[in-house]
């Protein structure tokens, strides 16, 4: 479905932006010398639309976003055709429909030609995107399909599967050689015809954006025994096609990690081949899309990698965990990893997952096959798991894992040096959380997926599953949770706010394959608003390790903590080497003000670059408290001011993320940011 609206630029200055009609088809136009482009809003799936006449009774929320500050020109509730002047920058749009009992959210960047789409998902509800249409009734049940997300969040690309205990070849090589094509914008469903899918067939293939393309790579072919695939193919979204020449690896892989590098390569991590699991230097794999395809000098594991888990952290680093050695008895490592961001060196390693104060005493254990999510700051959450004795003697509970271990019910938070916080249910070390009595359960079966603001999303259960957010500011899950069904074994993001998996429709009676949609929230790089005071709302920023208790009278603080500063109200306590993040956003021109209570001026990253230490020092060296530290950015000029003395310097170019550390402690109230149009 439809919903038109316009926006124009008159003689550069303006645009427009008009309600044409609730889902209808008519196109508004703007008389005189205004160009005007398109916003069309679409239902995600005709499975979970409104019902028929009540979309005469939708309020439509449209808010304009880009490099600008929010105004009463960028925001408004339409019923009714009317105009919206939006600055000439605009760069996307975020659209909440309403009619008072049910909602609907999206949010669209502009296309190339100024267009913008948005498709509307149910809030905070699962919506249903049948993929065995007309034209593609191949894609049906199954399991093991590939699944991946292009760079510009627009295309969502669906790959081979594995239906071999159905017995029939010809429908095995017609669903492992498959492929599906959603629009995430537009929420249009494309599949593509026989003989126009992958040149291999695939199952367990990994789909992973290699700059504008998509990179399928590697995997099983189910027809051939032992057919570990030694190939990857390139999907260019713009064309709804794959290259016509595949890439060669340097070696099959089947059950590894890929993660696309900060250099926009494609990183490929461990697996196996035909000769076994892969090991030494063949463990990493950088592959480009122009030739060579493959660079070399990259780092060594200390081990073969079997279904690692790996994730590109927000300080572009890489983290490597999970997965077990791949021999016969499939032992669990225990070890993590931590590559550079070009993939050349180890920047850190963890010998084990464990909470520090259970290191000592008589049984000492660690924590294998846990969950892990990217937070903040390069930090990692890590969830569930299997927790076992180092030992080897049996630990006590109900049901075993691994049959001397216990199912966990901890939560990591890892900061981005690697300490360990652990603030599982009824821990005392996460914002004073009080102990309990009780163990809280094990968590049963977790996934987790990134969601905004530093807070992911926890998926539990086999046959009947549960959804709740983790706050990174009480190191705790959401008690209240959403309950559905559907295989979540590969769930992918699409922003910040949403993200989809493919049901592999095991379970009958089965119509076919099916993608799942959650939206949440509306975040992106040009969201406008963070939350301006942190102690009554933490939407939008999140500090890179856990908060905690403040410390007794007299003694020194390792972690965050809240308590009143100097004037008697209460503050934001940031400890030496501690960072505040503004998630899920990156700037160009920009106003940021930072209310001191106590301590120096903060060190504030600007993507990469830091500014207040000596290279870009602030104006005063010790300012007495409280005051504003301020932050300007114009093009690459940067200019840090303390009262009326201010110092310039030179900054990074294009958009920049936006965070605040601290040198020695200090403590701050609240922090604003304002956009500024260039």
């Amino acid at each position: 479905m439809y919903l038109p609206k316009s926006w124009g630029n008159t003689r550069a200055l303006h645009r427009t932006l008009l309600l044409g009609g609730a889902l209808g088809c008519a196109c508004t136009t703007v008389p005189g010398r205004e160009e005007t482009h398109t916003i069309g809003a679409h239902w995600a799936s005709p499975l979970c639309r409104p019902k028929a006449g009540a979309t005469n009774q939708l309020e439509f929320d449209l808010e304009a976003l880009g490099d600008f500050p929010p105004s009463t020109d960028t925001h408004e509730s339409l019923f009714t055709a009317q105009p919206l002047v939006v600055p000439p920058s605009t760069r996307g749009a975020s659209v909440a429909a309403s009619d008072g009992f049910s909602s609907f959210l999206g949010v669209g960047s502009a296309a190339s030609d100024a267009d913008i789409d948005v498709a509307l998902w149910p809030d905070g509800a699962f919506c249903e995107i049948p993929l065995a249409q007309s034209g593609c009734d191949y894609l049906g049940g199954g399991t093991a399909y590939g699944v991946g997300v292009s760079s510009d969040g627009r295309t969502l690309l669906v790959v081979g599967g594995d239906v071999t205990l159905e017995g029939d070849p010809d429908r095995t090589r017609s669903v492992a050689s498959s492929a599906a094509v959603l629009d995430l914008a537009t929420a249009k469903v494309t599949c593509l015809p026989e003989g126009r899918g992958l040149q291999e067939g695939r199952a367990g293939a990994t789909v992973t954006a290699l700059g504008d393309e998509l990179l399928v790579a590697g995997g099983v072919d189910p027809t051939e025994k032992d057919g570990v695939v030694g190939s990857a193919e390139l999907f260019d979204p713009a064309t709804h096609s794959f290259a016509p020449d595949a890439i060669n690896l340097p070696r099959g892989r089947a059950r590894h990690g890929a993660v696309t590098l900060a250099s926009n390569e494609v990183l490929l991590v461990g697996g196996v081949n035909q000769n076994g699991p892969i090991a030494d230097r063949g463990t990493l794999d950088a592959i480009a899309s122009k030739s060579p395809f493959h660079r070399e000098g990259l780092a060594e594991l200390p081990a073969a990698r079997v279904d690692p888990v790996v994730l590109r952290l927000s300080d572009d680093r890489v983290f490597i965990a999970g997965g077990t050695d791949g021999t016969a008895a499939e032992t669990p490592l225990q070890d993590l990893v931590w590559l550079d961001a070009s993939a050349k060196s180890i920047d850190a390693e963890l010998p084990a997952l464990a909470c520090p104060d259970e290191q000592s005493g008589p049984t000492v254990t660690t924590t294998v096959g846990s969950a892990f999510a990217a937070m903040p700051g390069g930090a990692v959450l890590a969830v569930g798991g299997c927790t076992l004795p180092l030992d080897g003697t049996a630990l006590k509970c109900d049901e075993h894992c691994d049959g001397v271990g216990c199912p966990s019910s901890e939560v990591f938070f890892i900061d981005r040096d690697g300490s360990v916080t652990c603030c599982g249910a009824g821990r005392a070390s996460c914002s004073g959380i009080a102990p309990t009595d009780e163990p809280p359960p094990a968590f049963d079966h977790p996934t987790l997926v990134p969601g905004e603001g530093g807070r992911p999303w926890l998926v539990e259960g086999t046959t009947s599953r549960t959804l709740r957010p983790f706050d990174p500011w009480s190191g705790q899950f959401a008690v209240t949770s959403i309950g559905f069904d559907g295989n979540v074994a590969t769930p992918v993001r699409a922003d910040a706010g949403s993200f989809l998996f493919v049901d592999d429709c095991t379970a009958a009676p089965c119509d076919g394959a099916s993608l799942h949609g959650f939206r949440f929230g509306l975040r992106g790089p040009y969201s406008q608003a963070i939350a301006p005071l942190l102690l009554a709302d933490t939407i939008g920023v999140a500090l890179d390790r856990p908060l905690s208790s403040a410390p007794a009278a007299g003694a020194a603080a390792s972690q965050p903590y809240r308590a009143p500063s100097a004037d008697g109200q209460q503050a934001l306590f940031l400890t030496a080497g501690s960072e505040l993040v503004l998630t899920d956003t990156t700037y160009q021109g920009f106003d940021l003000v930072i209310p001191v209570r106590s301590g120096r001026p903060p060190l504030v990253h600007l993507g990469e670059r830091v500014f207040g230490d000596a290279k870009c020092p602030w104006p005063v060296t010790s300012p007495q408290p409280p005051f504003d530290a301020k932050v300007s950015r114009r093009g690459t000029t940067v200019t840090l001011s303390l009262g009326d003395r201010t110092d310039v310097c030179d900054g990074p170019d294009g958009r920049v993320t936006l965070a605040l550390a601290a040198a020695t402690e200090l403590s701050l109230r609240s922090v604003s940011v304002t956009r500024v149009a260039e």
